[in-house]
């Protein structure tokens, strides 16, 4: 086909007649010939023509045929085809193993925060949130609903603090209204009035990818030290 294509396509004017192919000499002694179809319009017909070759032109296709087939021999048996790319994978997959790596990243500053501050005691939450609670209680521990006032500050893992509250003008909290960060409110639920608590708070249990404006980044965790807690409304 790429011999056809470049040395053997014959474009025939349309108004070529056919007669003018009969009569010439095909089988002389002098002159080989060589076959191939060419197609052109005569009459609204397509009708098959022959190419005449002379006998040293016949020779020279041969050999321009055989270095041909060589080269597309040798480019077929080349190592250097690149491989097929792997599947890419969809947002969804991107998306969920970024997740994971912030998790274990999260994870591990929460671990070296509680060995800096010896907190080895802490329990740890199905969510992920570590906390430890002591002191005599003197009521029972607040539910979903209840109202609460509490004391208390919150920093960052470094130290850097971000909210605080008084026993003068403590921060009250409706549990379950999610007014306030899910960790905070979740930490509460541990908490009697009489007893103090310790909670680290991880990323997606505080202010997540989004973070708080300038004042705390994105992925960041939160440590709340509740010192005060009591019932406004029950």
């Amino acid at each position: 086909m790429i011999l056809a294509n470049v040395f053997f396509f014959v474009c025939l004017d349309e108004a070529t007649e056919i007669n003018d192919y009969q009569g010439f000499p095909f089988n002389t002694q002098n002159t080989s010939f060589s076959y191939l179809r060419g197609i052109f319009k005569y009459s609204g017909k397509l009708v098959c023509s022959p190419l005449v070759v002379p006998q040293k032109m016949h020779r020279i296709l041969l050999a321009v045929v055989a270095l041909v087939l060589l080269d597309l021999t040798a480019c077929l048996s080349r190592n250097d085809v690149p491989p097929a790319p792997e599947s890419t994978p969809d947002k969804k997959q991107i998306f969920e193993h970024a997740n994971k790596l912030g998790a274990a990243h999260n994870e591990l500053q929460i671990e070296g925060y509680i060995r800096r501050n010896d907190l080895d005691s802490m329990q740890i939450d199905g969510r992920g949130m570590y906390y430890k609670v002591w002191g005599t209680p003197i009521g029972p521990r607040p539910k979903e609903g209840i109202q609460v006032a509490i004391a208390y500050t919150a920093e960052m893992l470094d130290g850097t603090p971000c909210d605080e509250a008084d026993t003068i003008a403590p921060l009250e909290v409706i549990l379950g209204k999610r007014k306030q960060t899910v960790g905070l409110e979740e930490l509460l639920l541990h908490v009697a009035p009489g007893q103090e608590a310790i909670g680290i708070v991880p990323p997606h249990l505080a202010y997540g990818v989004a973070g708080r404006g300038n004042e705390i980044p994105p992925n960041t965790s939160i440590v709340y030290h509740i010192t005060w807690l009591r019932y406004t409304k029950q």
